[in-house]
Protein backbone atom coordinates (compact mmCIF):
# COMPACT_ATOMS: atom_id res chain seq x y z
CA UNK A 1 0.00 0.00 0.00
CA UNK A 2 1.24 3.25 -1.09
CA UNK A 3 1.78 6.52 1.27
CA UNK A 4 2.87 5.59 4.39
CA UNK A 5 4.86 7.52 6.80
CA UNK A 6 6.39 6.98 9.73
CA UNK A 7 6.28 9.44 12.70
CA UNK A 8 8.60 10.93 15.38
CA UNK A 9 6.36 13.68 17.96
CA UNK A 10 9.46 16.62 17.24
CA UNK A 11 10.82 19.95 18.31
CA UNK A 12 10.26 22.31 16.00
CA UNK A 13 10.45 25.99 16.72
CA UNK A 14 12.99 27.06 13.55
CA UNK A 15 11.87 24.72 10.76
CA UNK A 16 7.90 26.01 11.68
CA UNK A 17 8.69 29.47 11.84
CA UNK A 18 8.85 29.25 7.76
CA UNK A 19 5.23 27.50 7.58
CA UNK A 20 2.64 29.96 7.35
CA UNK A 21 -0.28 31.41 9.10
CA UNK A 22 -2.22 28.42 9.49
CA UNK A 23 -0.67 27.20 13.37
CA UNK A 24 -0.66 29.26 16.17
CA UNK A 25 0.79 32.62 16.69
CA UNK A 26 4.46 32.67 16.57
CA UNK A 27 5.24 33.25 20.33
CA UNK A 28 3.91 29.47 20.84
CA UNK A 29 5.45 28.08 17.85
CA UNK A 30 8.61 29.66 19.38
CA UNK A 31 8.28 27.26 22.16
CA UNK A 32 9.40 24.55 20.35
CA UNK A 33 9.14 20.84 21.23
CA UNK A 34 5.88 18.67 20.39
CA UNK A 35 3.76 21.38 18.28
CA UNK A 36 4.02 19.76 15.29
CA UNK A 37 3.31 16.40 13.65
CA UNK A 38 2.91 15.54 10.47
CA UNK A 39 1.04 12.87 7.74
CA UNK A 40 1.00 11.90 4.35
CA UNK A 41 -1.85 11.16 2.17
CA UNK A 42 -3.31 10.54 -1.39
CA UNK A 43 -4.70 13.76 -2.97
CA UNK A 44 -6.02 12.76 -6.22
CA UNK A 45 -2.80 10.87 -7.07
CA UNK A 46 -0.23 13.25 -5.82
CA UNK A 47 1.68 12.27 -2.59
CA UNK A 48 1.26 15.38 -0.08
CA UNK A 49 2.55 16.32 3.57
CA UNK A 50 1.01 17.92 6.06
CA UNK A 51 1.35 19.16 8.96
CA UNK A 52 -0.60 19.58 12.15
CA UNK A 53 -0.47 21.85 15.22
CA UNK A 54 -1.47 20.47 19.19
CA UNK A 55 -4.83 22.29 18.55
CA UNK A 56 -5.62 20.26 15.28
CA UNK A 57 -5.29 23.25 12.14
CA UNK A 58 -4.13 21.53 9.45
CA UNK A 59 -1.67 22.98 6.65
CA UNK A 60 -0.66 21.42 3.30
CA UNK A 61 3.11 21.58 3.71
CA UNK A 62 4.56 20.51 0.54
CA UNK A 63 4.17 17.59 -2.59
CA UNK A 64 5.78 14.74 -2.24
CA UNK A 65 8.26 13.97 -5.64
CA UNK A 66 6.69 12.14 -8.05
CA UNK A 67 7.15 8.59 -7.29
CA UNK A 68 8.17 8.69 -3.83
CA UNK A 69 6.59 7.34 -0.61
CA UNK A 70 7.43 8.91 3.14
CA UNK A 71 9.09 5.59 5.20
CA UNK A 72 10.28 7.78 8.06
CA UNK A 73 10.75 11.44 9.82
CA UNK A 74 12.46 12.56 12.46
CA UNK A 75 13.86 15.81 13.82
CA UNK A 76 17.59 16.57 14.12
CA UNK A 77 20.06 19.43 14.80
CA UNK A 78 16.70 21.87 14.61
CA UNK A 79 15.73 20.30 11.36
CA UNK A 80 13.37 18.04 9.84
CA UNK A 81 14.36 14.98 8.36
CA UNK A 82 12.93 12.80 5.98
CA UNK A 83 13.42 9.24 4.40
CA UNK A 84 11.77 9.08 1.12
CA UNK A 85 11.02 5.26 -0.57
CA UNK A 86 10.92 4.53 -3.97
CA UNK A 87 9.98 1.30 -5.52
CA UNK A 88 10.94 2.13 -9.37
CA UNK A 89 13.32 5.03 -9.77
CA UNK A 90 16.87 6.98 -8.32
CA UNK A 91 15.39 9.59 -6.04
CA UNK A 92 14.16 7.31 -2.67
CA UNK A 93 16.82 8.71 -0.51
CA UNK A 94 17.11 11.66 2.61
CA UNK A 95 15.81 14.41 2.65
CA UNK A 96 15.64 17.98 4.92
CA UNK A 97 12.56 19.81 4.78
CA UNK A 98 13.90 23.67 4.07
CA UNK A 99 10.88 26.08 4.04
CA UNK A 100 8.38 24.66 2.43
CA UNK A 101 10.75 22.07 0.54
CA UNK A 102 11.99 18.79 0.60
CA UNK A 103 15.35 19.06 -0.46
CA UNK A 104 17.93 15.97 -1.18
CA UNK A 105 21.16 15.47 1.49
CA UNK A 106 23.07 13.74 -0.10
CA UNK A 107 22.51 10.53 -2.96
CA UNK A 108 23.96 7.35 -1.20
CA UNK A 109 23.07 4.95 -4.11
CA UNK A 110 24.33 6.44 -6.97
CA UNK A 111 22.81 3.38 -9.09
CA UNK A 112 19.33 3.25 -7.06
CA UNK A 113 17.91 4.38 -4.47
CA UNK A 114 19.40 4.03 -1.14
CA UNK A 115 15.45 3.92 0.39
CA UNK A 116 15.97 5.42 4.06
CA UNK A 117 14.06 4.13 7.05
CA UNK A 118 13.64 4.43 10.94
CA UNK A 119 15.30 7.96 10.95
CA UNK A 120 16.05 7.49 15.01
CA UNK A 121 18.14 10.29 16.84
CA UNK A 122 20.82 8.75 19.15
CA UNK A 123 23.49 10.99 20.92
CA UNK A 124 25.24 12.76 18.32
CA UNK A 125 23.85 11.60 15.29
CA UNK A 126 20.94 10.27 12.91
CA UNK A 127 21.02 6.99 12.66
CA UNK A 128 18.75 5.08 9.93
CA UNK A 129 18.60 1.47 7.91
CA UNK A 130 19.93 2.13 4.07
CA UNK A 131 21.69 0.49 1.20
CA UNK A 132 24.55 2.09 -0.95
CA UNK A 133 23.50 -0.31 -3.85
CA UNK A 134 27.43 -1.85 -2.72
CA UNK A 135 26.60 -3.57 0.68
CA UNK A 136 23.20 -4.00 0.82
CA UNK A 137 20.56 -2.36 3.58
CA UNK A 138 23.01 -1.64 6.51
CA UNK A 139 23.08 0.77 9.65
CA UNK A 140 23.83 4.47 8.54
CA UNK A 141 24.64 7.59 10.99
CA UNK A 142 24.28 11.30 9.91
CA UNK A 143 26.68 14.12 12.10
CA UNK A 144 25.05 17.17 12.58
CA UNK A 145 26.99 18.46 9.62
CA UNK A 146 25.44 16.38 7.63
CA UNK A 147 28.44 13.89 6.77
CA UNK A 148 26.95 10.56 6.65
CA UNK A 149 28.55 7.40 7.04
CA UNK A 150 28.24 3.27 7.35
CA UNK A 151 28.35 2.24 11.13
CA UNK A 152 29.34 -1.10 10.01
CA UNK A 153 28.63 -3.82 7.04
CA UNK A 154 26.94 -6.40 9.72
CA UNK A 155 26.46 -8.76 7.06
CA UNK A 156 29.15 -8.34 5.03
CA UNK A 157 28.86 -8.66 0.76
CA UNK A 158 26.28 -7.27 -1.06
CA UNK A 159 23.44 -8.91 0.86
CA UNK A 160 22.87 -6.67 4.03
CA UNK A 161 21.49 -7.25 7.35
CA UNK A 162 18.27 -5.19 6.43
CA UNK A 163 18.55 -3.45 10.02
CA UNK A 164 14.51 -2.26 11.33
CA UNK A 165 12.49 -1.16 13.93
CA UNK A 166 15.06 0.86 15.01
CA UNK A 167 14.55 2.03 19.31
CA UNK A 168 16.77 3.88 21.97
CA UNK A 169 16.26 2.19 25.67
CA UNK A 170 18.31 3.40 28.44
CA UNK A 171 21.05 4.86 26.22
CA UNK A 172 21.36 2.42 23.85
CA UNK A 173 20.47 1.80 20.01
CA UNK A 174 18.49 -1.37 19.64
CA UNK A 175 17.58 -2.79 16.66
CA UNK A 176 16.37 -6.12 14.62
CA UNK A 177 18.61 -7.53 11.75
CA UNK A 178 19.98 -10.70 9.99
CA UNK A 179 22.78 -12.40 9.69
CA UNK A 180 24.01 -15.53 8.27
CA UNK A 181 25.85 -16.34 11.40
CA UNK A 182 22.84 -15.10 14.32
CA UNK A 183 20.23 -15.51 11.90
CA UNK A 184 17.48 -12.47 12.66
CA UNK A 185 17.58 -11.28 15.79
CA UNK A 186 18.69 -8.15 18.10
CA UNK A 187 21.26 -6.35 17.75
CA UNK A 188 22.38 -2.63 19.51
CA UNK A 189 25.12 0.00 18.77
CA UNK A 190 26.57 1.74 22.14
CA UNK A 191 28.50 4.09 20.11
CA UNK A 192 31.01 1.97 19.32
CA UNK A 193 30.28 -1.26 19.15
CA UNK A 194 27.62 -2.79 16.72
CA UNK A 195 26.61 -6.37 18.19
CA UNK A 196 24.18 -8.85 18.85
CA UNK A 197 22.39 -8.92 22.55
CA UNK A 198 22.35 -12.45 22.41
CA UNK A 199 22.17 -14.96 19.98
CA UNK A 200 18.67 -16.36 21.01
CA UNK A 201 18.19 -19.46 18.42
CA UNK A 202 21.08 -20.82 17.49
CA UNK A 203 22.19 -22.10 14.11
CA UNK A 204 21.35 -19.27 12.05
CA UNK A 205 17.84 -19.87 12.87
CA UNK A 206 15.39 -16.54 14.04
CA UNK A 207 13.57 -14.99 16.60
CA UNK A 208 12.35 -11.99 14.54
CA UNK A 209 12.27 -9.71 17.34
CA UNK A 210 8.99 -7.15 16.92
CA UNK A 211 7.10 -4.46 18.16
CA UNK A 212 9.80 -2.89 20.18
CA UNK A 213 8.89 -1.25 23.23
CA UNK A 214 10.12 1.14 26.05
CA UNK A 215 9.48 0.41 29.54
CA UNK A 216 11.33 2.62 31.78
CA UNK A 217 15.21 1.07 31.42
CA UNK A 218 13.92 -2.16 29.90
CA UNK A 219 13.18 -3.05 26.40
CA UNK A 220 10.53 -5.29 25.49
CA UNK A 221 9.14 -6.97 21.97
CA UNK A 222 7.31 -9.95 20.34
CA UNK A 223 9.72 -13.00 19.21
CA UNK A 224 9.62 -16.59 17.79
CA UNK A 225 11.45 -18.94 18.53
CA UNK A 226 10.76 -21.57 16.18
CA UNK A 227 13.29 -20.56 13.99
CA UNK A 228 11.22 -20.87 10.45
CA UNK A 229 9.43 -17.70 10.69
CA UNK A 230 5.80 -19.63 10.23
CA UNK A 231 2.99 -17.61 11.13
CA UNK A 232 1.20 -20.80 13.10
CA UNK A 233 3.86 -20.05 15.59
CA UNK A 234 2.91 -17.86 18.45
CA UNK A 235 5.31 -14.99 19.64
CA UNK A 236 6.51 -14.77 23.21
CA UNK A 237 7.17 -11.99 25.11
CA UNK A 238 11.43 -10.70 25.91
CA UNK A 239 12.78 -8.09 27.84
CA UNK A 240 16.11 -6.79 27.73
CA UNK A 241 17.62 -4.34 30.75
CA UNK A 242 21.22 -3.87 30.92
CA UNK A 243 21.53 -5.23 27.92
CA UNK A 244 20.65 -8.79 29.06
CA UNK A 245 17.78 -10.83 27.25
CA UNK A 246 15.24 -12.84 28.75
CA UNK A 247 11.53 -14.43 28.57
CA UNK A 248 9.30 -12.77 30.18
CA UNK A 249 6.02 -15.49 29.72
CA UNK A 250 6.18 -19.56 29.57
CA UNK A 251 3.21 -19.76 27.14
CA UNK A 252 2.35 -19.21 23.93
CA UNK A 253 0.46 -15.73 24.02
CA UNK A 254 0.93 -14.42 19.98
CA UNK A 255 1.70 -10.95 21.69
CA UNK A 256 1.47 -7.93 18.99
CA UNK A 257 1.19 -4.17 19.03
CA UNK A 258 2.85 -3.57 22.06
CA UNK A 259 2.32 -0.39 24.01
CA UNK A 260 3.92 1.41 27.37
CA UNK A 261 2.14 4.02 28.91
CA UNK A 262 2.22 5.20 32.68
CA UNK A 263 4.71 2.43 33.98
CA UNK A 264 2.50 -0.19 32.34
CA UNK A 265 3.07 -2.30 29.39
CA UNK A 266 0.03 -3.13 27.35
CA UNK A 267 -0.50 -5.49 23.92
CA UNK A 268 -2.65 -7.56 21.80
CA UNK A 269 -2.01 -11.46 23.13
CA UNK A 270 -3.88 -14.94 22.97
CA UNK A 271 -5.55 -16.28 25.81
CA UNK A 272 -7.21 -19.97 25.69
CA UNK A 273 -10.24 -19.29 26.96
CA UNK A 274 -10.67 -15.33 25.45
CA UNK A 275 -9.07 -15.64 22.47
CA UNK A 276 -6.68 -12.77 21.19
CA UNK A 277 -7.65 -9.39 23.44
CA UNK A 278 -6.62 -6.68 24.96
CA UNK A 279 -3.97 -7.58 27.74
CA UNK A 280 -1.68 -5.53 30.21
CA UNK A 281 1.77 -7.31 32.44
CA UNK A 282 1.80 -7.23 35.72
CA UNK A 283 4.73 -8.62 38.14
CA UNK A 284 5.78 -10.14 34.72
CA UNK A 285 2.78 -11.75 33.93
CA UNK A 286 0.34 -10.93 30.88
CA UNK A 287 -2.71 -11.28 31.33
CA UNK A 288 -6.30 -10.63 29.15
CA UNK A 289 -8.03 -7.30 30.48
CA UNK A 290 -10.96 -7.00 28.28
CA UNK A 291 -12.66 -9.31 26.04
CA UNK A 292 -13.78 -7.27 23.46
CA UNK A 293 -15.49 -10.22 21.18
CA UNK A 294 -16.92 -11.74 23.85
CA UNK A 295 -16.41 -15.37 24.44
CA UNK A 296 -13.81 -17.52 22.80
CA UNK A 297 -13.65 -15.53 19.53
CA UNK A 298 -10.86 -13.12 18.83
CA UNK A 299 -11.18 -9.10 18.77
CA UNK A 300 -7.60 -9.14 17.43
CA UNK A 301 -6.85 -5.77 18.98
CA UNK A 302 -4.26 -3.90 16.90
CA UNK A 303 -2.79 -0.35 16.73
CA UNK A 304 -2.74 0.46 20.22
CA UNK A 305 -2.38 4.10 21.02
CA UNK A 306 -3.01 5.90 24.60
CA UNK A 307 -4.97 9.11 24.65
CA UNK A 308 -6.81 11.10 27.65
CA UNK A 309 -6.39 8.22 30.11
CA UNK A 310 -7.71 5.28 27.29
CA UNK A 311 -6.24 3.34 25.12
CA UNK A 312 -7.75 3.17 21.45
CA UNK A 313 -7.64 0.46 19.51
CA UNK A 314 -9.21 -1.30 16.33
CA UNK A 315 -10.97 -4.29 16.96
CA UNK A 316 -13.07 -6.83 15.38
CA UNK A 317 -16.49 -8.29 16.22
CA UNK A 318 -19.32 -10.08 14.49
CA UNK A 319 -21.87 -7.17 14.64
CA UNK A 320 -19.66 -4.28 13.69
CA UNK A 321 -16.25 -5.36 11.67
CA UNK A 322 -13.15 -4.21 12.58
CA UNK A 323 -13.89 -1.12 14.20
CA UNK A 324 -12.57 1.88 17.31
CA UNK A 325 -12.40 0.62 20.17
CA UNK A 326 -11.40 2.58 24.00
CA UNK A 327 -10.60 1.07 26.85
CA UNK A 328 -10.83 3.45 30.24
CA UNK A 329 -8.07 3.10 32.25
CA UNK A 330 -9.65 4.14 35.20
CA UNK A 331 -12.69 2.74 35.22
CA UNK A 332 -11.74 -0.36 33.07
CA UNK A 333 -14.77 -0.36 30.59
CA UNK A 334 -14.82 -1.11 26.99
CA UNK A 335 -16.63 1.40 24.55
CA UNK A 336 -17.49 0.95 20.44
CA UNK A 337 -16.60 4.27 19.74
CA UNK A 338 -18.33 4.62 16.85
CA UNK A 339 -19.74 2.46 14.24
CA UNK A 340 -17.79 4.30 10.79
CA UNK A 341 -18.82 1.63 8.39
CA UNK A 342 -22.00 0.76 10.14
CA UNK A 343 -23.45 -2.76 10.47
CA UNK A 344 -21.38 -5.42 9.72
CA UNK A 345 -18.93 -3.66 7.41
CA UNK A 346 -15.70 -2.40 8.68
CA UNK A 347 -14.06 0.90 8.91
CA UNK A 348 -10.63 -1.03 9.33
CA UNK A 349 -9.20 2.17 11.55
CA UNK A 350 -5.19 2.29 11.28
CA UNK A 351 -2.43 4.55 11.49
CA UNK A 352 -3.68 5.59 15.34
CA UNK A 353 -1.73 8.72 16.72
CA UNK A 354 -2.19 10.41 19.74
CA UNK A 355 -0.96 14.27 19.23
CA UNK A 356 -2.47 17.58 21.51
CA UNK A 357 -5.83 17.58 21.49
CA UNK A 358 -6.99 14.71 19.52
CA UNK A 359 -6.38 11.28 18.32
CA UNK A 360 -6.15 10.88 14.55
CA UNK A 361 -6.28 8.25 12.42
CA UNK A 362 -7.43 6.93 8.78
CA UNK A 363 -10.55 4.76 8.42
CA UNK A 364 -13.31 4.54 6.00
CA UNK A 365 -17.03 5.11 6.42
CA UNK A 366 -17.76 2.82 2.84
CA UNK A 367 -18.59 6.23 1.11
CA UNK A 368 -15.43 8.56 1.30
CA UNK A 369 -12.93 5.94 1.18
CA UNK A 370 -9.78 5.94 3.61
CA UNK A 371 -9.79 9.33 5.04
CA UNK A 372 -8.34 10.81 8.00
CA UNK A 373 -10.68 11.12 11.30
CA UNK A 374 -9.73 12.22 14.78
CA UNK A 375 -11.22 12.07 18.42
CA UNK A 376 -11.12 14.80 21.03
CA UNK A 377 -11.06 14.48 24.36
CA UNK A 378 -14.60 14.09 25.29
CA UNK A 379 -14.41 10.91 23.01
CA UNK A 380 -16.19 12.44 20.16
CA UNK A 381 -15.87 11.61 16.79
CA UNK A 382 -15.70 13.38 13.48
CA UNK A 383 -15.11 13.30 9.99
CA UNK A 384 -11.71 15.54 9.72
CA UNK A 385 -10.70 15.79 5.93
CA UNK A 386 -11.77 14.50 2.45
CA UNK A 387 -8.26 14.53 1.09
CA UNK A 388 -9.30 12.87 -2.02
CA UNK A 389 -13.05 13.90 -2.20
CA UNK A 390 -15.78 11.29 -3.20
CA UNK A 391 -15.35 7.31 -3.19
CA UNK A 392 -11.36 7.38 -3.63
CA UNK A 393 -8.83 6.72 -0.68
CA UNK A 394 -6.21 9.17 0.69
CA UNK A 395 -4.85 6.84 3.15
CA UNK A 396 -3.63 9.44 6.30
CA UNK A 397 -0.77 7.70 7.16
CA UNK A 398 1.27 8.50 11.09
CA UNK A 399 2.54 5.30 11.16
CA UNK A 400 4.79 4.92 14.04
CA UNK A 401 5.81 1.59 14.28
CA UNK A 402 7.31 -1.11 11.45
CA UNK A 403 4.26 -2.58 10.82
CA UNK A 404 2.81 -0.01 9.07
CA UNK A 405 5.46 -0.48 6.26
Amino acid sequence: MKYLIIILLCSCGGVLSSLNSGFQDDRSIAGGKDEVTFFSANSQGISKLYAVDIKGKIQDVTDIPSNLEISSVAYFNESFYFGLYDIEGNNGELYKLVGRNLVLVKNLNSSGSSNPKYLTVYKDGLYFSASNGETGRELWKMYANQNIVQVKDLQGGTKGSDPAQLIVSAGILYFSASTTIHGNELFYHDGTNTLVVEDNVLAGRDTFPKFLSVLGDELYFSGITDGQGRSNYRSHLYKVKENVLSKVDTTDLDIKFLKAHNGVLYGSCRDTSSGTELCDMQFNQLRVISDIFEGNPSSKPSYIEAFNNKLYFSAYTAETGYELWSFDLTTREKVLVKDINSGIESSYPKSLHSFGDYLYFSASDGQSGHELWRVDKNGSVEFTRDVFPGTGSSYPNFAKGFYHL
